[in-house]
């Protein structure tokens, strides 16, 4: 499956751990692909609802955003003291369009749309 990160209507993107791979390989991960300029300056959501973390490893995984510069907003989780909002719900995926929008053209999609202008 591989490590998640999906933009939420907050705006902020939502990673979710694989938990099929270790806790180093998806701090692997999370690095290589946060190291990408798109991802620079933005805020996110951790969900480590099926991770079981200690705080130590959140720490890990919280030294790597603020690395590449990037602010957690709080955690989804069951467990209702590391909750930092009353509720976070999951959009529908960021759909990317990779053409030229002209004047008057719509694009019509229930969720967050991004346009790649090639």
């Amino acid at each position: 499956m591989g490590l998640e990160i999906k933009g939420v209507t907050i705006p902020a993107l939502l990673i979710k751990l694989d938990s099929s791979k270790s806790f180093e390989e998806n701090l692997r991960e999370l690095e290589e692909k946060l190291s990408s300029a798109f991802f620079k300056g933005s805020v996110s959501i951790l969900d480590i609802q099926d991770a079981f973390l200690n705080e130590e490893q959140i720490g890990q995984i919280e030294e790597i955003l603020k690395k590449y510069n990037t602010k957690v907003l709080g955690y989804k989780t069951e467990n209702k003291k590391k909750k930092k909002f009353t509720e976070i719900t999951e959009k529908k995926s960021l759909k990317i369009i990779s053409k030229t929008v002209r004047s008057g053209q719509r694009i019509e999609y229930d969720g967050d749309i991004l346009i790649v202008e090639m």
